[in-house]
């Protein structure tokens, strides 16, 4: 028997501005994708959920 092939799902894209208004992110996370995302580069929430991790996990200065 074959196995079939997953095919990838295209993942939504979202703006700045529809992502800091979801309520899938806290308050915290929403001033760092406002920081970090720029207005005119879509993204995927999987992608600004790597972008927060990413911010949270460096060390300080």
């Amino acid at each position: 028997m074959a196995k079939k092939k997953a095919t990838p799902k295209s993942e939504t894209v979202f703006s700045k501005a529809q992502l800091l208004q979801s309520t899938q992110f806290s308050q915290i996370h929403k001033d760092i994708l406002n920081a970090l995302l720029d207005e005119q580069s879509p993204c995927t929430v999987e992608h600004a959920k790597q972008q927060i991790q990413e911010f949270l996990q460096r060390e300080a200065k």
